[in-house]
């Protein structure tokens, strides 16, 4: 087993060990925590389950629906301007990277850069990235 494989696998026998599971988090934080530890992120079910918990009225149900979709808009936006915000860092360090290294030293670094992308396909080939920067 190699260093890396051992720490990757120590890291999330220690995660597993850490994280309390949502039952327990119920049992400990009561029904509102509970609802933050379900694993369907879908606004379906997080209705579904807010009104058997809560026993919200159809117009409350209807109001809570919009929030929840009006959540997930703003949270959708915001992973996108997160995403575009931390591409342009990572070409700027790049940009900077290409200042500073001579001509054989850039082709050095960008062979090292497209092997480390190129560890993320797949089985079949297929980049599992789609087309996007990991990073």
């Amino acid at each position: 087993m190699t260093i890396r494989r051992f720490f990757i696998l120590g890291g999330a026998v220690a995660a597993l060990g850490y994280f309390p599971s949502p039952a327990r988090c119920a049992a400990d934080y009561g029904p509102a925590k509970q609802l933050h530890f379900e694993g369907d992120k879908s606004i379906e079910k997080k209705l579904d389950l807010m009104t058997k918990k809560l026993s919200l009225t159809p117009d409350q149900g209807f109001r809570v629906k919009q929030a929840l979709e009006e959540q997930a808009t703003k949270l959708d936006l915001l992973k996108r301007e997160i995403q575009e915000a931390r591409q342009k860092i990572y070409d700027d360090t790049n940009g900077v990277f290409m200042g500073i290294l001579n001509p054989a030293q850039q082709e050095s670094y960008l062979k090292i850069k497209s092997d480390v992308l190129g560890r993320a396909d797949g089985p079949e080939g297929q980049n599992r990235w789609d087309g996007r920067d990991p990073r």
